[in-house]
């Protein structure tokens, strides 16, 4: 009878404890090269953890996120963000354990954080925004994801074509 009652007790504290734990799973779904994407999270009073997917075209580069603004208003709203850390998943299935970390960006108690990667390969990616909220309702943030595009080969070939015909007019003038 002890046993059981120092189980429940166990098992309601340790309820307790994991009661203020929240995490959110949001699919940005496929991004474009050039647009932003913006995202926006919202919690309860406690500690969050915001899961962002989405997926990056063969034809990008590098990509950009940024939680721009963490909307701290007086006592109702209050979000302290701590970390930001980007994922290649390819299977698309959150913590399965195939994810490989692109970067991290961890600033505890700042109301901004932003990451910036270089060229990385397309497909699944996921974005985890980790942070407390204190306000008397929670509290709220927003952010934006931009993916850059990568030059074609036929603009590099312009430009080495350019280069060489610039050279080829100043060697030109300065024979002369």
């Amino acid at each position: 009878m002890r046993s059981s009652l120092k189980l429940a007790a166990c098992l309601a504290a340790f309820s307790g404890l994991c009661a203020n734990v929240q995490a959110t799973t949001h699919n940005l779904g496929p991004l474009t090269a050039g647009v932003p994407a913006s995202f926006f999270g919202s919690a309860l009073p406690g500690t969050f953890t915001d899961y962002f997917t989405f997926s990056v075209p063969v034809s990008a580069s590098s990509s950009y996120a940024s939680v721009n603004a963490a909307l701290n208003v007086g006592p109702t709203f209050n979000t302290v963000l701590n970390t930001m850390q980007v994922f290649l998943d390819p299977n698309g299935i959150i913590n399965s354990g195939d994810e490989t970390l692109l970067g991290t960006s961890t600033t505890p108690g700042n109301t901004s954080l932003s990451l910036i990667l270089g060229p990385n390969a397309a497909g699944n990616i996921y974005l985890t925004v980790a942070g407390l909220t204190n306000g008397s309702a929670g509290g709220l943030y927003a952010g934006a994801i931009n993916i850059t595009p990568v030059p074609e080969p036929e603009a590099w070939g312009m430009l080495l074509a350019g280069l060489s015909l610039m050279g080829t007019i100043v060697r030109r003038r300065t024979s002369r």
